[in-house]
């Protein structure tokens, strides 16, 4: 599998990258049943090796581990499937194929809400500030384009790079700095919301607002 970068644009410290992810086979061997006779989701917790995709009452799985130690239901055939023939499966295959990538590197991985972009972070390279974390994430994604250029189909993986903040969950820093969290947002985990508001309130009481400002503009 390789890249084509198509465009780039960097507009506000985010880099938004679309690449054309070009295969290097033709055609994927993996396995399909006509009859769906369960779930997604009880599939994936029944063979927690493979991974399930449905279209319709066709349900088509592939494994994610080398040598999978449960064999798949007797009604799962091999198939070999194409990017012409099968865009979505075929791009699937990949996304998890990416997915699966970072999870084995052991990297904080999960997919965004009510979407299909997945989000990456590096924790290696946080910047802490006595309490507040600035935290470098990759947002990326797998997608169908259709190329005028080419008259077909392609398979595109968007890359966005950015930053986000959070607070550290362990409160006895702020203890510590005697820093007034009475009144700051709070999410379900009862975790303070590194909101606008409640980062400049941090900054501003512990004197850190110059030394922030500086080393996030050079992540930017």
């Amino acid at each position: 599998m390789s890249f084509s970068q198509n465009s780039n644009a960097k507009n506000n410290g985010l880099v938004l990258n679309v690449l054309e992810i070009i295969p290097s086979k033709g055609s994927i061997q993996i396995f399909k049943s006509e009859n769906k006779t369960q779930s997604i989701k009880d599939y994936l917790n029944e063979y927690p090796e493979y991974y399930f995709y449905s279209e319709g009452v066709t349900v088509y799985a592939w494994n994610i581990v080398d040598n999978p130690q449960l064999a798949l239901p007797n009604d799962f055939n091999p198939a070999a499937i194409t990017h012409k023939e099968n865009t979505l499966v075929f791009n699937k295959i990949i996304e998890i194929g990416i997915y699966q990538w970072f999870k084995v590197n052991k990297s904080n991985i999960y997919q965004l809400k009510y979407s299909s972009v997945y989000e990456v972070q590096f924790k290696k390279n946080i910047l802490s500030f006595n309490g507040l974390n600035i935290i470098p994430v990759l947002n990326f994604g797998v997608h169908p384009f259709y190329s005028k250029q080419t008259d077909k189909q392609v398979i595109g993986l968007s890359l966005r790079y950015a930053t986000k903040f959070a607070f550290d969950t362990n409160e006895t820093v702020f203890q510590n700095l005697k820093f007034d969290t009475r009144g700051l947002k709070r999410n379900h985990k009862n975790h303070i919301i590194a909101s606008t508001n409640a980062i400049a309130k941090f900054l501003g009481a512990t004197n850190q607002t110059a030394n922030f400002n500086a080393q996030r503009n050079k992540l930017l």
